[in-house]
C-alpha cells in the first residue's frame, strides 16, 4: 500500500530553468549532443556540491557570453510555479507523506522559501546538501528512510525517465511527469487519491 509520494522539483513543480534557458540562448542546442553532455556534467557538479553555485553560474556565463547577473535575472523572470500541482499535493498530503528529491544547488532553497513551497512537503532532500544525485540509489534510500517507509510503499514522480527507472528498480512505483492531466490519470490508475 502506498503511503508516500515523492516528487522531483525542476520540470515538475517549477519549470526547468537551466535547460530551458540553454535552449533559448544557444543556437541549435538540441542538435548538439556533445554540448548538451558538457552542460549536463556541469550541472551534475553543482548538484553534487562539488562546485558552488557561484562557480557554476560563472562557468555558464563564460561559455555562453551572458553575464551571471543576466542569467540569474532571466531565470528569475521565467519561473512558472505549477500551482495546480501544488494544490493537488496539498490534498494528497492529508493522506500520504510527501517529499521532494531534487538534483539542485542552493538556488532551490531560495525558491522553496520565496514561493512558499516547503509547506507542501514532509521531507525535502536536495542533492548538493547530501552530496548524492539522482539516479544514485543512495539518494532514494535516504529519502525513504527520512519518510519512514519502504520502497514498495512509495511512488516517485520525475520528468526524467532515467530517474523514474532508478526508483522503480528499487521497488517504488514510478510516474514520468509530462503534465498535470496525465499525472492525475496515473494517480487514479495507481489507486492514489
Amino acid at each position: 500500500m502506498i503511503s508516500a509520494i515523492i516528487f522531483d522539483f525542476w520540470g515538475v513543480i517549477i519549470n526547468d530553468l537551466y535547460w530551458n534557458w540553454l535552449r533559448r540562448n544557444i543556437k541549435d542546442f538540441d542538435q548538439q549532443p556533445e554540448l548538451q553532455k558538457h552542460f549536463f556534467r556541469l550541472s551534475e557538479k553543482v548538484d553534487a556540491g562539488e562546485i558552488s553555485s557561484r562557480k557554476f553560474h560563472e562557468a555558464v556565463a563564460a561559455e555562453t557570453g551572458v553575464t551571471v547577473e543576466q542569467i540569474l535575472w532571466d531565470w528569475k523572470n521565467s519561473i512558472v510555479v505549477n500551482q495546480e500541482l501544488l494544490d493537488l499535493i496539498g490534498q494528497l498530503k492529508k493522506n500520504y507523506k510527501t517529499a521532494i528529491i531534487s538534483n539542485s544547488s542552493d538556488l532551490l532553497d531560495k525558491y522553496l522559501n520565496e514561493y512558499g513551497i516547503s509547506k507542501y512537503f514532509d521531507e525535502i532532500v536536495i542533492s548538493y546538501k547530501v552530496k548524492l544525485i539522482k539516479p544514485q540509489k543512495e539518494i532514494f534510500d535516504l529519502t525513504l528512510k527520512k519518510l519512514g517507509v519502504s520502497a514498495d510503499q512509495a511512488v516517485f514522480i520525475d520528468d526524467r525517465a532515467a530517474n523514474v527507472q532508478a526508483a522503480v528498480a528499487l521497488g517504488m512505483q514510478g510516474i514520468i511527469f509530462t503534465n498535470n492531466k496525465n499525472f492525475e490519470e496515473a494517480l487514479k490508475k495507481a489507486n492514489i487519491a
